[in-house]
């Protein structure tokens, strides 16, 4: 029926009304009639010498099987990690570790259990509780051994999953590194290629730019092809087979500009007054309209057939037939319009 409590002094019970003194050397609870730093009570004899000693190294081993318990619930803990706990060797040191600190438990309890039978039973053999002892301690320094070296390897293979894990957070932190990197270089290249996608659209727009200035600053040059008769003073000198059509106005020097001026993006059409000695024909005629497809055909309109159409529409008039022929939907229209004859 005795229960052992290794904080407790030799022999006490639950139910116990034991008086502890104190020591008036250390100032501690004495839990005998010697004090565990050797000062002694009157009427003190060997076996309560003994036990003073017994004392000491309880609480020396005491305080050792607490520090392997925490050693215990402290790798249990850090087993969780999926390192450790997938590693059959630490468990396998680990459940060791547990049952060692098990064993020196119950030596413990053993050594207060013999302490506590000489002080209750004053009439025991001391000489027999000592070899009991003896042999009972001599088993807990082999223990001992037992765990300091389970301790190590645990320790050597909990530094070990340390480092790992370690290094396999560097290596994750790498790849972010490397996916980030990867993941700007993709961005710059975007924001090149768009650059260059905007020059290139610049550089299109320029060149058409360009190829407009061209065919309007040549269509003056088109019409003095077309006819090699106009002066520099800008009036016509008629040629067989052409009279001046009603969409073309003489320029005379000096008498200004003409009412019905075009836009600023075509150039004033020079024409020519028909003198009596032009041979008179009907405005209708194809011949009429040749300084007008001339530079219709400059301007980028190929169809022939479709140009007579709509200068014949709008009696000769250029900036009209330009506007007609550029709208799709008045240039269907212009399949009803018959051909000027010629």
């Amino acid at each position: 029926d005795y229960t052992v409590d290794l904080t407790k002094p030799f022999g006490w019970t639950p139910g116990s009304v034991q008086v502890l003194r104190t020591c008036t050397k250390c100032l501690k609870a004495m839990m005998g009639k010697v004090c565990e730093c050797g000062a002694a009570t009157n009427g003190a004899d060997k076996k309560d010498f003994y036990l003073a000693a017994c004392r000491r190294w309880l609480n020396h081993w005491l305080n050792f099987y607490r520090q392997v318990q925490k050693g215990v619930n402290d790798y249990t803990t850090v087993s969780k990690d999926p390192l450790l706990s997938s590693n059959v060797s630490f468990i396998t040191y680990l459940s060791h570790l547990s049952m060692f600190s098990a064993q020196l438990k119950r030596i413990l309890e053993n050594v207060h259990r013999i302490c506590s039978g000489l002080v209750t039973d004053p009439e025991k053999d001391l000489s027999t509780a000592e070899i009991a002892i003896t042999s009972v301690q001599r088993n807990a320094q082999d223990l001992s051994q037992s765990i300091s070296s389970a301790n190590q390897s645990l320790n050597a293979m909990y530094k070990k999953a340390q480092q790992q894990k370690q290094a396999l957070e560097i290596e994750a932190r790498k790849k972010q590194q490397i996916l980030f990197a990867q993941r700007l270089l993709v961005q710059k290249q975007l924001r090149i290629q768009q650059q260059l996608q905007q020059q290139r659209q610049l550089l299109m727009m320029q060149r058409l730019r360009q190829q407009m200035q061209q065919k309007i600053s040549q269509q003056p040059k088109l019409a003095g092809q077309a006819n090699p008769a106009v002066k520099a003073t800008g009036v016509a000198v008629p040629v067989s087979k052409m009279e001046a059509s009603p969409g073309v106005r003489a320029i005379v020097p000096g008498a200004g500009t003409s009412q019905h001026a075009s836009s600023s993006s075509l150039p004033t059409i020079p024409s020519y007054t028909p003198t009596n000695n032009s041979v008179p024909s009907s405005s209708d005629k194809k011949s009429s309209y040749i300084v007008q497809m001339v530079q219709l055909t400059s301007m980028g309109f190929t169809d022939r057939e479709a140009n007579l159409r709509a200068l014949r529409r709008t009696n000769g008039d250029v900036v009209g037939a330009h506007r007609i022929l550029k709208d799709p939907e008045q240039r269907k229209t212009l399949e009803n319009e018959p051909l000027p004859p010629g």
